[in-house]
């Protein structure tokens, strides 16, 4: 990780921190953008690496009776570079649904996901609830 991608990955865990000006749909870019650099560079490592880290992540919101993603942030601030894009990788894994769904499904709910999200974030997962209905 070069010096501008370090200071844009502080930058990001900063906004993320403080509850700034970034919305959901960046933040959720960002968080997805993590995921595929980490499962592109480690490979057949990734699964390892990500039961590694989603322990760490649940081990840390447990004692600091956080959310994942206060965890996860705590845990890749302290990190440097690609450390800290594993760990937020390791969020995405945990937070992402594990359902088996068709495409047509998985469609649905991210095209509803996002209109919620631009609307109202406290709605989204109702409108996931809902796309998942048969």
């Amino acid at each position: 990780m070069n010096d501008k991608e370090r200071r844009e990955h502080q930058r990001l865990l900063d906004l993320w921190a403080e509850g700034g000006t970034m919305n959901a749909i960046q933040m959720a870019a960002k968080l997805y953008e993590c995921r595929d650099a980490a499962r592109s560079l480690l490979g057949a490592h990734y699964k390892r690496d990500m039961d590694l880290w989603a322990l760490a992540i649940k081990g840390v919101a447990d004692a600091d009776k956080c959310s994942g993603l206060a965890a996860a942030n705590k845990i890749a601030r302290e990190a440097d570079g690609f450390g800290a894009i594993v760990v937020l990788a390791a969020y995405v894994e945990m937070a992402e649904p594990k359902v088996l769904m068709n495409e047509q499904q998985r469609g649905a709910i991210a095209y509803e996901l996002t209109k919620r999200l631009v609307i109202d974030m406290p709605t989204a997962r109702a409108a996931v609830d809902a796309a998942l209905k048969p």
